[in-house]
């Protein structure tokens, strides 16, 4: 989230402050810095984004993939049973 928040706001100053500076091409190319650094900012988007969705799709619980293993169900020995 900060890294998003810090390529966002260098992107945003460079383009209010820097006049031309993101208008010239790169070395070689027909890209100009101003569309690298979005290009830049868009791969560090998805890159955060499939490391958030990764780290949600961990259990936090160490106990929950035992129980899950076990069969156990809403009626299989729970409190409050009426067996």
């Amino acid at each position: 989230m900060t890294s998003n928040a810090i390529a966002l706001a260098a992107t945003l100053v460079l383009g209010a402050t820097a006049g031309d500076l993101l208008a010239h091409k790169l070395p070689g190319t027909q890209v100009t810095a101003g569309l690298a650094l979005y290009l830049a900012q868009v791969v560090l988007l998805l890159v955060t984004a499939r490391r958030f969705d990764r780290r949600c799709t961990h259990l936090l619980d160490p106990w929950q993939p035992t129980y899950a293993r076990s069969g156990a169900g809403a009626a299989d020995g729970r409190p409050g049973d009426a067996r």
